[in-house]
């Protein structure tokens, strides 16, 4: 999971394909180079995260987690359980104390539940229209997207804080993106993903009432870490093909993808 700005980020936990172990490792990014920092208490893969640098928040994971931790500069601390244990679900959030979490799989069921956090707890609001697991997601715990997702789909859903509407449908069907974090309810992008289980180069920008696919990212892989802007983004790490698991972050300036520093451990 990751989240925060071009110049200022958070990538959490992961692991690498066919490997048991889990990493709770956590790399801040200061717009020039990554730093690891202070790990998440409990280590797990396929979580979301959603907030910045200094106020954060991560939850679910592998397997059907409800671990819930927060961020505030310096340490993670453990917090109430997601209502409903969770993992490749999605996340959006301004800060620590306002996030939504949504969709997910718990067992063999992909899940249409969303949740909200205060700061304090977190409360069941209205459910996805569509249950899925291994979506994008971006905005606010108010005004959020939600789109793809395995079943692999190109429906889009747009959160109003009091319920979900199908909007325009990407144009490519996908899950595995990396679109979680990049951009508001109106203005996003989704990055990458499987299509159908070939990692993708394909990017996709929002304006609020339709996709438009834009310039590709330069290495075709799926469940990155990305965050930014729909104009100023970061997508890093990721499965480039087969178990391949890739270190490489590139920066979007609002026309094309431009390779930067690595990320220090290579995890999805």
């Amino acid at each position: 999971g990751c989240g925060a700005t071009q110049t200022a980020a958070l990538c959490v936990g992961g692991t690498q394909p066919g490997s048991p172990d889990l990493h709770a490792i956590t790399e801040t990014w200061n717009g020039t180079s990554w730093t690891e920092v202070a790990d998440l208490n409990t280590a797990r893969k396929t979580l979301a995260a959603a907030g910045t640098t200094t106020s954060a928040i991560a939850f679910g994971g592998a397997n059907d987690s409800d671990d819930t931790e927060t961020w505030d500069g310096s340490s993670w601390t453990d917090a109430p359980n997601l209502g409903t244990g969770r993992y490749q679900l999605a996340g959006a959030g301004a800060s620590g104390t306002a996030a939504i979490a949504f969709g997910g799989i718990s067992g063999p069921t992909a899940k249409d539940e969303a949740e909200k956090w205060d700061g304090t707890s977190w409360t069941e609001v209205a459910d996805v229209n569509s249950a899925r697991q291994d979506l994008g997601g971006s905005g606010t715990q108010t005004a959020a997207i939600v789109f793809g997702g395995e079943p692999r789909t190109a429906i889009a859903e747009s959160w109003d804080n009091s319920s979900w509407t199908e909007v325009s449908d990407l144009n490519t069907g996908r899950y595995g993106l990396g679109g979680n974090s990049i951009g508001t309810s109106t203005a996003a992008l989704a990055v990458g993903g499987l299509v159908p289980n070939t990692p993708s180069t394909n990017v996709e920008s929002w304006n609020g009432s339709s996709w438009t696919e834009i310039t590709d990212i330069n290495t075709t892989r799926s469940r990155m870490g990305s965050f930014g802007t729909s104009t100023a983004a970061i997508g890093g790490n990721g499965v480039s093909s087969g178990p391949s698991i890739t270190m490489i972050a590139e920066q979007w300036d609002g026309s094309s993808w431009t390779e930067i520093a690595d990320l220090n451990t290579g995890r999805t």
